[in-house]
Formats: structure tokens, sequence, C-alpha cells
């Protein structure tokens, strides 16, 4: 009874935290391809990616889903589907200085306002769509043009009191979207 009232307690909590959308994590760990449901094995291999396919799953604080990681012309690129094979995203990994430039100067300009100083870590095109939406953008060699597409940012925000991790979410116009303090599990942060 105790174990019962203390994971009711515990998701409560969780739910409560996560539900402002402030706070991200995630843990991802291997999974075999037979783990892996066969609606996402058949959409990866539509989509002619380079080298071998990595599958994952990705537990957030009350999500779930399913990644396959591998590469398209050198870049890391991620295909997220939930739980049952249903595909969610595609995300290419760019550099900064790869966004085109009125894009890239809007959520500058946005960064700045949040923070006296950022250091970015990673960038995504988050394509969107559905089936096939995005195997049409794959054979278009993941393009950006008119599809809707996002731009996820990783990085290191300093203001008067904080160093974190931040995630932040802005449109394909470069208008911000969402932010997310990136937290760690205390066990992550461990060094023997």
């Amino acid at each position: 009874m105790k174990h019962a009232v203390f994971s009711i307690c515990t998701v409560l909590l969780l739910t409560v935290f996560s539900a402002n959308g402030q706070d991200k994590y995630e843990h991802e760990s291997r999974l075999k391809i037979e783990n892996v449901s066969e609606k996402a094995i058949r959409f990866v291999e539509k989509l002619s990616l380079e080298g071998k396919i990595k599958w994952y799953l990705e537990k957030g604080i009350n999500t779930s889903s399913i990644e396959a990681k591998s590469k398209f012309e050198r870049r890391n690129i991620s295909v997220e589907f939930d739980t049952l094979g249903t595909v969610e995203d595609i995300e290419i990994e760019i550099p900064w200085k790869h966004v085109a430039d009125d894009v890239r100067q809007r959520m500058a300009k946005h960064l700045e306002a949040v923070f006296t100083k950022y250091d970015v870590r990673k960038v995504q095109i988050q394509f969107l769509g559905d089936e096939k939406t995005l195997i049409s953008i794959s054979k278009d060699k993941f393009k950006v043009t008119d599809t809707s597409h996002n731009y996820e940012i990783i990085l290191k925000g300093v203001t008067d009191d904080s160093v974190e991790l931040y995630e932040f979410l802005f449109s394909g116009d470069g208008d911000f979207m969402q932010k997310a303090k990136i937290i760690f599990r205390n066990i992550d942060n461990l060094q023997f």
C-alpha cells in the first residue's frame, strides 16, 4: 500500500512539474530491432539512410518514444516515432551558421533578450508532417523549402544568477515557440 501511495505521489509531482513545460528530461537506451514496431522499421527503410541504423527507447518525464538514428550526407539524423510506430518527426543536425541569415538573426535576437551570454551546442532542423510528406522531403534530400519545419537548438545559457543547458524550439521563420531547461538525473552527474 505504501508503495502504491508513493508511486501515485511521484507521478502527480512529475506531472505538476512537467506541465509548465519548463523542464526537459530524456533518457535513451538501445533497442534491439526485434523490439521495434514493424511499421517504424518499414518507414525508415524508405528513407535510404547511410550506414547502420541504431534504435533507441527515449523516456521523458511522462513520455516515451522510439528513435532511429543514422547518417544522411554525413550529418546526424534521427527519426522519432510514438511507441506504436507512427512517425512524429525527422531531425537533421546542421551547423548554426547554416541557418538562413534572417532566421538566425531573429533567433539570436530572442536569445540575447533572455541570456547575458549563450553558446549554441547543437542545431537540428525538425521536419514535420505525415508519413507521405516526410518521405517526399527525404527524396528531396531534406532541403529546407516551404515545408513545415522547426529549429531545435540546444545551448548553454548564462543569466545573472545561473548557467544552465536549455532546449529551444523556433519556427521555420525563427519565431520563438518553446523553451525547456534540460534536467539530469543525479546518477547522470556522478563521476568515478
